[in-house]
């Protein structure tokens, strides 16, 4: 082989590379995004949970242990359910198997079972919290209401 010249096997180290790459800038670009929800927000201690009322417009979501909630929609009469819906991702901890998914997911970008696992860990999560809010006294059907409400007036 001629120096300077690229194998097979530099090429596919490359691409791993520019692969992990993109993916890490995207991770971090999340974090960042959600590290903004901060500015200029209100935060408020709970019992295991801090609530952060942002200026900004966007669905309700939580991140370790806090609960994102836009001011606007802080008075609607769901609001309870879905913030304890959120609740339940916080003492659960999802956000750190969603955190240690996403650096798996970095390395093994390549890998099509990763990005299934990844799907199935989210929608384990949702169950999860469902099932949460149903040992809370919540029934299922108000609580399918309160979603469908959510989603057809966000956006």
């Amino acid at each position: 082989m001629v120096p300077g010249s690229f194998s097979f096997l530099n090429i596919l180290y490359v691409l791993y590379a520019v692969g992990v790459a993109f993916f890490l800038i995207r991770f971090l670009v999340q974090l960042k995004t959600i590290l903004g929800f901060f500015k200029g927000a209100e935060v408020y201690k709970k019992d295991d949970f801090e609530m952060v009322f942002t200026g900004k417009r966007h669905s309700v979501f939580s991140f370790l242990s806090f609960i994102f909630i836009d001011k606007e929609s802080q008075h609607t009469e769901d609001l309870e359910v879905i913030i304890n819906h959120e609740r339940v991702h916080v003492t659960q901890k999802h956000s750190v198997d969603l955190l240690l998914f996403e650096v798996l997911a970095i390395v093994q970008w390549f890998n099509p079972f990763i990005w299934w696992y990844g799907k199935t860990i989210k929608r384990n999560h949702e169950f999860l919290a469902d099932k949460g809010l149903l040992k809370m006294g919540f029934s299922m059907e108000n609580t399918k209401r309160s979603y469908c409400r959510t989603i057809q007036f966000s956006g």
